[in-house]
């Protein structure tokens, strides 16, 4: 991996556009980690209940969490929204991190 790479993409984790969550990955219980949220507009449509239908991507390090996010898993954001991971799980390797989809749960 690119020490430097490495060394920027801690540094924005450690910034004010990373946000604490509460993470879940079954079975394990929830692990408190920092994650970064990208936010589309053109994701924004409506579930099958009719209800608005809200999907982000997330980013979290790889070595906060003990495995590949999936579809069993949640999180929840500092504002109390609850996340499930909807898919696209992207490994990084280059900056050790994971992207991913996630859907508002409910």
């Amino acid at each position: 991996m690119n020490d430097r790479l490495i060394g920027l993409r801690s540094a924005l984790f450690g910034s004010d556009r990373a946000e604490a969550v509460s993470y879940t990955q079954p079975p394990a219980g929830p692990v408190e980690v920092m994650a970064i949220r990208y936010e589309d507009p053109a994701e924004a449509g409506l579930a099958p209940t009719g209800r608005a239908r809200r999907l982000v991507r997330f980013e979290i390090r790889q070595a906060d969490l003990p495995g590949k996010p999936g579809a069993a898993d949640s999180l929840t954001d500092a504002a109390g929204t609850a996340w499930r991971v909807k898919g696209d799980v992207e490994a990084d390797g280059t900056v050790g991190v994971w992207r991913f989809t996630a859907e508002r749960a409910g």
